[in-house]
């Protein structure tokens, strides 16, 4: 929708009313975050591959992360 932050502040606080309120309006995280990352920095081609079918609540989206090593190794005394 191309809105400014103030505009999705504004909506997302609309949407915090409800519990379903973010689903109803396909803004729930993890999605929001990931299609706007898409949007803003991908290609024609991802955009057509990866975003449509979010905006379009076709699928949801997901989002993982690792850490590189030693972070990721447990802690020891």
């Amino acid at each position: 929708m191309a809105l400014s932050i103030v505009a999705w502040a504004a909506v997302y606080e609309e949407a915090a009313r409800s519990l379903f309120g973010p689903l109803s309006i396909n803004c729930a995280a993890p999605d929001d975050g990931n299609m706007n990352l898409l949007s803003r920095t991908g290609t024609p081609a991802q955009k057509e591959w990866w975003l449509r079918p979010v905006v379009e609540g076709q699928v949801k989206s997901s989002f993982a992360m690792t850490e590189p090593a030693p972070a990721a190794a447990p802690i020891r005394p």
